[in-house]
């Protein structure tokens, strides 16, 4: 399999960051396939708001594409620590089956809603 990917991030002034990525992907059995990430950082009076936007391109004759898109705030409790939500959907194609999940847990559904407590430590 092979991976490669070319990211970005560029910031405009104190509040504005976009994020961009671009991966090729081949498998072991050499189906293609492209994901495309545009994201957008916003630092509010109070708080951060983060949005993005993925597009995954199957090139297989399966063309099992999906269109990803989340939004999330971040609300500051200290210098260390923030209250956060965050909601993302998946938009699978024919058969498709990405499923929205975290670093812990593979996810059961193509919708997802969080609300936590992330301290640095």
């Amino acid at each position: 399999s092979r991976n490669t990917m070319l990211t970005a991030r560029y910031k405009f002034g104190e509040s504005v960051t976009v994020h961009a990525a671009h991966a090729r992907n081949k498998n072991v059995f050499d189906v293609e396939s492209k994901d495309s990430l545009l994201g957008l950082t916003l630092a509010l009076p109070v708080g951060t708001l983060l949005m993005s936007y993925i597009d995954h391109d199957d090139e297989s004759s399966l063309r099992q594409d999906a269109r990803q898109a989340a939004v999330a705030y971040l609300y500051p409790l200290s210098r260390r620590t923030d209250l956060y939500t965050a909601y993302g959907h998946i938009n699978n194609r024919n058969g498709a089956a990405f499923r929205v999940g975290t670093a812990t847990d593979s996810g059961t559904g193509t919708t997802g809603f969080n609300l936590g407590v992330r301290h640095v430590f």
